[in-house]
């Protein structure tokens, strides 16, 4: 499951709610969205803080349980998640937030049993029989090489079944394998001979002279009637046994030779379809539904934090503000659920309440800004003092726009701010000034 999406997901409780009646609920409905949006923007260490001092001061606060049970399963704590879950079934909770619940603690116990399966296979119940490994043949016992010491083949010769005792090598074997071992060693390191190799050529020459002339004679006879076979025998045999015809030619092939061109036409090379699949673009209508289903928690969280937070709260009423941009009023996402309409509605009553206040605030962090000689950095809140109120300050929120797009250089920006004083505020000292700057970048 996506549980970042159903963090997205999550909506406030109603101010009903018992567990936020009076001040004190307030405060927690305050916590719960800062909460929220440090658990969206992956702070989950941080909005656990706030929800463990929530549950611990209102232990009957169902939907501080629910959204506590999300961050942990956010921070993989799946044991913690389940039994946040389970306590805010135990509080209080409406019907919806109760099935919600319901889901993602199922959810969870499946992925935890199938995570578990992968992990620890299958074992076989403890009275089932236990098959055991077949017991290995006993070695074979190698031939003993020629000029070994007998004593030697008795040494690897496996031990027999039964009590009895291996024999230990004596002193006088131990130091033949070492000086076996030294040889082997010094053989190996000067040229790419063998041990085997090396063996061979000792029992060689623990032979007797004529056996060994023997043996070089007879080996040298093989090697000549092997050379004899292959360079003379062989190719007069195939010359007198080649099929022949009529003239004594030989006879042409029974199988035809291949055609380049028959085997080009029968196997052609496959082409690939240039034309990719298209690929199924949503409806306008559905990419409305998604714009709502993404402000209404921004709407929620900027009425929660309206009187904590003024800035962080008119951060989001804007945001979702935009998201509405072009969506029909009388769209919601989901049956039942808000329309677009009263979307705006809500962010509307917002901004009558906070606006002068959340356009003070931004005005005094961006005129910190543009004394700084940071203009780029300035036009942040002066732009958002200006989308809640293009008027603000008798025009001066949108003076000082216009002025920072003409020290960044940007002249056809900064003139729409300009001539929006010069038409609005006519007879002031800020339209004159305004209309001065107009005539300063006519020739820009």
């Amino acid at each position: 499951m996506d549980w970042q999406r159903a963090l997205d997901e999550f909506s406030l409780p109603s101010p009903e709610d018992p567990a936020l009646s009076g001040e004190e609920g307030a405060e927690r409905l305050s916590r719960l969205a800062r909460s929220l949006e440090n658990a969206r923007r992956g702070h989950a260490d941080i909005a656990l803080i706030d929800l463990r001092r929530i549950v611990r001061d209102a232990p009957g606060f169902g939907a501080a349980h629910a959204l506590q049970g999300l961050v942990e399963m956010q921070a993989g704590w799946a044991n913690r998640a389940e039994a946040c879950f389970r306590m805010a079934l135990e509080g209080d909770m409406t019907p919806e937030d109760q099935i919600r619940t319901v889901g993602w603690l199922e959810t969870l116990r499946a992925e935890t049993a199938a995570a578990a399966k992968g992990r620890h296979p299958e074992r076989p119940a403890a009275d089932a029989p236990v098959a055991m490994p077949p017991r290995p043949a006993p070695l074979l016992e190698p031939p003993a090489i020629s000029g070994e010491d007998p004593a030697m083949s008795r040494l690897v010769r496996p031990a027999r079944e039964g009590r009895r005792r291996a024999r230990m090598a004596s002193r006088g074997e131990r130091r033949r394998i070492a000086e076996e071992m030294k040889e082997a060693r010094t053989l190996s390191s000067t040229a790419p001979v063998s041990v085997e190799a090396a063996r061979s050529e000792r029992s060689q020459k623990a032979r007797p002279a004529g056996v060994r002339v023997l043996t070089w004679v007879l080996a040298a006879s093989v090697s000549g009637l092997v050379l004899y076979g292959a360079f003379v025998a062989i190719p007069a045999w195939i010359a007198g046994h080649e099929p022949t015809g009529p003239a004594g030619s030989p006879t042409p092939s029974a199988y035809p030779s291949p055609d380049p061109s028959a085997s080009a036409s029968a196997a052609p090379s496959p082409t690939l379809d240039p034309t990719p699949s298209p690929v199924p673009t949503p409806s306008r209508e559905e990419l409305d539904r998604q714009a709502i289903a993404a402000a209404l928690p921004d709407v929620e969280i900027g009425e929660a934090l309206a009187g904590t937070d003024m800035t962080a709260a008119a951060d989001r009423l804007l945001q979702a503000r935009d998201r509405l941009e072009g969506v029909p009023d009388a769209l919601s996402a989901t049956s039942g659920g808000p329309t677009a309409g009263d979307l705006r509605t809500r962010i509307a009553d917002q901004f009558r309440k906070i606006g002068r206040s959340a356009c003070s605030a931004y005005r005094v962090q961006a005129e910190e800004l543009f004394g700084a000689k940071r203009y780029e950095e300035a036009l942040v809140p002066y732009l958002k003092a200006y989308a809640i109120d293009p008027g603000y300050y008798g025009g001066g929120v949108a003076y000082y726009i216009g002025r920072c797009y003409q020290l960044l250089a940007r002249p056809d920006k900064a003139r729409p701010y300009f001539q929006f004083v010069v038409d609005n505020f006519q007879g002031r000292d800020i339209a004159e000034k305004a209309a001065g700057r107009l005539l300063e970048l006519a020739g820009t």
